[in-house]
């Protein structure tokens, strides 16, 4: 199985509608509506990545992605994107890419 999170840009006022789509997805693990430079964050987990093109990006309402794939050596980055979840969920987003 594969991990990635998936940040997503949405058409303006539609991040909500988008978030409760992908939450129908059963390979989408969880998502959820931030601020920042991205709208949603989708953490998908799935044998391939073709369900990112053929399930994800065709949601309607999205503008664009960026995949962030997780290897099993880049398992800390599940751990921060835990951490500023869980200290600030409305607004982690724009800490996270400071550190990239």
């Amino acid at each position: 199985m594969e991990t990635a999170f998936v940040l997503i840009s949405c058409e303006v006022g539609t991040s909500d509608t988008v978030t409760k789509k992908l939450q129908l997805i059963d390979e989408v693990k969880d998502a959820i509506s931030v601020w920042g430079s991205f709208d949603v964050v989708a953490k998908v987990t799935a044998s391939t990545r073709d369900v990112i093109r053929k399930k994800i990006r065709t949601t309607d309402n999205i503008r664009t992605t960026m995949s962030l794939m997780v290897t099993e050596n880049q398992t800390w980055l599940i751990t921060i994107l835990r951490m500023y979840h869980e200290r600030s969920p409305t607004l982690f987003i724009g800490n996270v890419l400071n550190i990239f």
